[in-house]
């Protein structure tokens, strides 16, 4: 009779109610996103030279189809917070959760429910996130169409500095595959008073064993006793520097948008000024496997904690409402946190979870009566 009641009827309309509202909220956020994009992106869509050769109609489904997998991600956590929420209310409005409770129904038949719903919109996260999300912004790219075109295109983005201890290199970064370094130019011993050699090339790169560099037509000037620059030619000349070539392949891109191969070599890099980000990054893609359940179950939560009796309160839930949404933005903050180096990726990804799934656990033991506010004496 218990396994049959975590499977029956009742069970099932859970579920079932649960991912129609995420779905259903999910559909909305998306096509209101994709309005605000489209009305920002469309004339430049128009007006490129891959639409006016290939036609606007060949061009737009496959842009939107990419930007709507990143919305998506963006925008699932939450959905799945609104969702049940919404659903929450409903149930309540038919009377099913009173009904239940008059049945004798234990509350765990609904915790039961969310968890497979949470389960259920985890597998979506992390499908998104680790493998989708990365696909759709690189395909984006390729098709030369909006924003993530303009920022991550491929090829030259201009010069950088890198610094490695008692080295700093200055080079133009090629976003290619492999990718180059181009007008290099390498200053050794900058921690003292002068520099002891400059090594200037205007190409640079990766050696066979993907390992290294390798300077072509270079030229070092190394430093005399009497702090005279004397040059010497060097047809080709390695240089072992701390860019992986991953990192300058996806350089200046932000570690979500990366595959997971290239990200977790990126993020092995301690070095990498990139290292924070990509393991920020890693340790998000596990968390996705449990970020929208706990919404699933603070959403639903929240709108258990809007009752009075049979009435349901507008401003509780109002309060309430604003609770949650300020929970999905702690999420956002950590994040930023963590890609900055300024708490660890482990911090940055589950602490915002763990205080989500405090709020909605003691938030249910006050509806169900096991956590009792003391009164206050008059």
């Amino acid at each position: 009779m218990t396994a049959r009641m975590y499977t029956g009827i009742a069970a099932r309309g859970i579920v079932w109610a649960n991912l129609r509202a995420i779905a259903f909220t999910m559909f909305v956020l998306l096509i209101v996103a994709l309005a605000i994009d489209l009305a920002a992106e469309l004339d430049g869509i128009r007006g490129s030279q891959m639409a006016k050769e290939a036609g606007l109609a060949s061009i737009l489904p496959r842009y939107i189809m990419f930007r709507a997998t990143d919305i998506v991600t963006r925008l699932f956590p939450l959905a799945c917070l609104i969702g049940p929420f919404v659903a929450q209310l409903l149930r309540h409005q038919r009377m099913e959760d009173i009904i239940l409770g008059a049945a004798g129904v234990s509350p765990r038949l609904t915790y039961s429910a969310l968890l497979v719903v949470g389960l259920a919109a985890g597998g979506v996260q992390v499908a998104f996130e680790g493998w989708l999300r990365p696909a759709a912004v690189f395909a984006q790219v390729d098709l030369q169409q909006g924003s993530y075109a303009r920022r991550f295109h491929r090829g030259d983005i201009g010069l950088r500095w890198f610094v490695d201890e008692n080295r700093a290199l200055r080079a133009s970064v090629v976003r290619t595959d492999p990718p180059e370094l181009r007008r290099i130019q390498l200053f050794e011993g900058i921690s003292t008073e002068s520099v002891d050699t400059i090594t200037i090339a205007p190409l640079a790169t990766l050696s066979q064993d993907t390992q290294s560099w390798v300077l072509h037509d270079a030229t070092v000037w190394q430093s005399t006793e009497n702090a005279l620059l004397r040059p010497t030619e060097h047809k080709t000349l390695n240089l072992d520097f701390p860019v992986s070539a991953q990192s300058l392949r996806y350089f200046d891109i932000p570690g979500f948008y990366i595959p997971d191969t290239a990200l977790r070599t990126i993020a092995a890099h301690a070095q990498s000024r990139a290292a924070a980000d990509a393991k920020t990054a890693v340790v998000r893609r596990y968390a996705a496997l449990f970020l929208p359940g706990i919404f699933v179950f603070l959403g639903a939560t929240l709108a258990q904690a809007g009752f009075q009796g049979r009435q349901i309160s507008a401003w509780r839930l109002l309060i309430l409402g604003t609770i949650g949404y300020l929970s999905v933005v702690s999420i956002k903050v950590f994040w930023a946190l963590g890609e900055f180096d300024r708490v660890s990726p482990v911090a940055a990804s589950f602490v915002p979870l763990a205080a989500a799934s405090a709020l909605a656990i003691v938030m249910q033991l006050r509806i169900t009566g096991f956590l009792r506010l003391p009164k206050m004496r008059s």
